[in-house]
């Protein structure tokens, strides 16, 4: 029989360590395969091939995806925990926040948190004190609300925007900071919900508001139907403001945020650390350490929009 090379933490029970991602909207017909489609998870693996891991011969990944039925979540990782899965990767707080009322013994890191604290997932940043730990992408929705200046920056004549996301995106303390920066930009931002399975009826009902632009809430819904909002941004002539530069380069006239691949990275240093024996309960919780401007002056050119040179310089990418 050919030896299996595991973690030294792992030898004396010859188990292969089993870590499961949990995506939201991806179908998880792109994310199997020897180089699966979602760009997610192959960054993933590449991570964790250059902390030293061969999937298949000392770990096995587990990719799942409720395919933005976010209900199913509990029933995922339900699975998980009856195969014994050794860390869970999750892509937000909504997320670990549902995997946690199923197991609290189950190590878990989440990609793209917030309000970790606040949701009762973690005592404190610095010492999380339970199974959960991971990154933290907007600590105070600072960065959401520069996106909205951003916009504003980029078309300063938009007196109405359309915020585009769920009834809970619209709520929340992170809606609630960025409704609040809206009249101070002298903008007035109506909300078109959205769900976390698809975009089709807020896309329509922008189509029959005709608004100035638009604003869509980070998400991960939002990165998984990148390509849809990238073709809507290019055939409805509207400009608007993406959490996800995948989507600015897809069509969207503007991105800000964290950067995915830096947030991978972040989160597989996580899962290595769990495999050699540390505790979650122990890792403190990191903030994204950058964030990025995405500015797509192709897109801006298309629906005729004249972009100040100002604005240009501040982006840190530009697309031609």
């Amino acid at each position: 029989m050919a030896m299996v090379v595991v973690p030294a933490h792992a030898q004396s029970s010859a188990k292969v360590p089993r870590v499961a991602l949990i995506l939201a909207t991806t179908p998880q017909a792109e994310m199997t395969g020897p180089v699966p489609a979602s760009p997610i998870v192959r960054a993933f693996l590449q991570s964790m091939r250059e902390r030293g891991y061969v999937e298949g011969k000392n770990w096995i990944l587990d990719p799942r995806s409720p395919e933005g039925h976010w209900d199913r979540t509990a029933d995922i990782v339900a699975d998980l925990v009856r195969l014994k899965t050794d860390v869970i990767v999750l892509p937000n707080t909504e997320f670990a926040a549902r995997a946690v009322k199923v197991t609290r013994d189950v190590p878990m890191v989440v990609l793209a948190g917030d309000t970790l604290v606040e949701a009762g997932l973690a005592r404190s940043l610095a010492r999380p004190g339970g199974n959960v730990t991971g990154s933290t992408v907007d600590v105070d929705a600072g960065a959401d609300v520069k996106r909205l200046e951003l916009l504003h920056a980029l078309v300063p004549k938009a007196r109405r925007i359309a915020f585009i996301g769920t009834n809970e995106d619209w709520t929340n303390a992170w809606g609630t900071a960025i409704r609040g920066a809206a009249p101070t930009l002298g903008v007035e931002l109506f909300h078109v919900e959205s769900t976390h399975t698809g975009y089709e009826s807020a896309f329509a009902r922008l189509l029959q508001e005709k608004p100035d632009a638009f604003w869509i809430a980070r998400s991960p819904t939002a990165l998984g139907l990148r390509v849809a909002i990238g073709q809507f941004s290019r055939e409805s002539g509207l400009p608007g403001a993406c959490g996800h530069a995948e989507i600015a380069q897809l069509g969207c006239l503007m991105s800000y945020g964290f950067i995915q691949s830096e947030v991978i990275t972040l989160g597989t240093s996580y899962v290595d650390r769990i495999l050699k024996g540390a505790k979650p309960a122990e890792l403190p919780i990191e903030q994204a350490r950058r964030f990025e401007f995405v500015l797509n002056l192709k897109a801006a050119r298309q629906i005729g929009l004249a972009v100040p040179n100002s604005v240009i310089l501040r982006a840190d990418r530009v697309i031609e």
